[in-house]
C-alpha cells in the first residue's frame, strides 16, 4: 500500500522558498494542498494540475493576495473555497478534469 504521508508535503518544506513568484507542483502526486503557498505572499502563479487534491482551503483566498493563475486541473476536487472570488488579481483559475 500507500505509506502515511505520502503525497503531503511536510509543513515547513516551501518557506525556504518563500520569495518565489512562480510555483509548479503539477504532476507530483499531492493529495492535499500544500500549506506553504498561504505563507508565500509574493506568489503569482500556481500550478497544482495532475494530482490528486481533494479541497482548497479559504486561506488561499485570504492570504495569496497577489496570486494571478492557479491551475488546479485534473485532480480530485470537491470543494473550493468561495474566498477565492476574493483575490484582487486572479485572472485565471483553472478547474477542468475535476469530478462533477
Amino acid at each position: 500500500g500507500t505509506p502515511a504521508g505520502a503525497g503531503l508535503l511536510r509543513p515547513g518544506a516551501l518557506l525556504p522558498a518563500g520569495s518565489l513568484t512562480s510555483l509548479d507542483l503539477s504532476s507530483t502526486g499531492l493529495a492535499g494542498f500544500p500549506p506553504d503557498i498561504i505563507r508565500m505572499p509574493k506568489l503569482r502563479n500556481v500550478n497544482l494540475a495532475n494530482n490528486k487534491i481533494v479541497a482548497v482551503p479559504d486561506e488561499v483566498g485570504r492570504g495569496c493576495t497577489r496570486l494571478e493563475e492557479l491551475d488546479l486541473s485534473n485532480n480530485e476536487l470537491n470543494s473550493v473555497s468561495p474566498y477565492l472570488g476574493n483575490l484582487p488579481v486572479l485572472r485565471s483559475l483553472k478547474l477542468d478534469g475535476n469530478p462533477p
